[in-house]
């Protein structure tokens, strides 16, 4: 009689093996050698499937070179970056997108009443 595998040693082993595509797809984008803009743009669109599928979390910092809306790396051809107020943001020129981070004028903030 064989022993089965539970479903939670599938899940485990699923997890770690996507987190392990998931670094190596980040190192693809990352990599400063690889002059290819085809591979890098599959490697985001693998990435972003990959994080869907397996529920993974997008690294901050990789997170940030990658417009939401269009799926294009961000760097200095297709993106102007601006700091207005403490607020960073950044335009995407192949898409017009614009994402704004940070916590903007502090008159806009909200206080806290204590």
């Amino acid at each position: 009689m064989s022993s089965r595998r539970s479903h939670k040693q599938h899940r485990g082993d699923r997890k770690k093996h996507s987190a392990d595509v998931q670094s190596e797809l980040i190192s693809i984008i990352r990599d400063a050698n690889i002059d290819s803009d085809k591979i890098k743009t599959s490697a985001v669109k693998n990435l972003i499937a990959l994080n869907k599928k397996h529920r993974l979390k997008m690294p901050k910092a990789t997170g940030l070179m990658i417009c939401k809306q269009c799926n294009a790396i961000q760097n200095s051809v297709n993106t102007r970056v601006r700091i207005k107020h403490g607020q960073l943001i950044i335009s995407c020129l192949e898409c017009n997108n614009i994402r704004r981070l940070g916590g903007g004028p502090k008159f806009n903030r909200r206080k806290l009443n204590v």
